[in-house]
């Protein structure tokens, strides 16, 4: 199912980005939905069959050491070129950047395509220092869908609330695509969670709540 599920979303990158449709957030987004899909099926009932953060962490771990490898080898072939690299690389920040006023053919030294990295890595930190929240105040004797679904409100708050306060006229025209609203972890955290409820969800009555939830946010 894993390779299933990367296949499929691999597919809808590429025909995302070639233009064969089109759906909201972007070719990449499918990706975060995925990944959830992955976290709710794996990592996140092993946590709580485990009483522990650790598989979050791990799989944390696993995916920071090769990006923050890349990103130091990235950053000094760059220097060493003199093409002027951003700090934001080693910070793995490619995604705190606002790349609807930058311009030119190296966006101001940043890479943009490490975005949905870096966007990972911190949903990822996210969700494993929620869970060791869990651990300490709960002991993880509530089931993993109520965490998935307070994330996920949380989730909906940041992508369509907060921003609000920020970009004018947020509600009726939205912002920019390249706009830093579109590549934070607040706004796909969202979207990472929807997956791991599409996950978790048992019960015909846990499914028609997914069912539900999957609706209105595509809405």
């Amino acid at each position: 199912m894993p390779i299933l599920l990367r296949a499929a979303s691999i597919f809808l990158v590429v025909a995302g980005h070639l233009a064969l449709f089109r759906y909201g957030g972007g070719a990449t987004t499918s990706l975060l939905l995925v990944s959830g899909v992955m976290f709710g099926g794996l990592q996140l009932p092993e946590a709580y069959i485990r009483a522990s953060p650790r598989p979050a962490f791990r799989w944390l771990w696993k995916l920071f050491v090769p990006t923050m490898l890349f990103s130091i080898g990235l950053f000094s072939i760059k220097a060493l070129a003199g093409k002027a690299p951003n700090i934001s690389t080693l910070l793995l920040a490619a995604d705190f950047q606002d790349y609807s006023r930058l311009s030119g053919p190296y966006w101001g030294g940043h890479e943009f395509y490490l975005w949905f990295i870096h966007c990972l890595l911190q949903i990822l930190a996210i969700l494993a220092v929620g869970l060791a929240v869990v651990g300490r105040l709960d002991g993880f004797r509530s089931p993993p869908m109520r965490f998935a679904w307070t994330l996920f409100r949380a989730g909906c708050v940041g992508r369509f609330v907060i921003p609000a306060f920020f970009y004018a006229g947020f509600f009726r025209l939205g912002a920019h695509p390249l706009a830093t609203v579109g590549l934070l972890p607040t706004t796909h955290l969202s979207t990472f969670m929807l997956g791991a409820l599409i996950a978790l969800a048992a019960t015909p009555r846990e499914k028609l709540w997914v069912v539900a939830a999957l609706v209105a946010y595509a809405a």
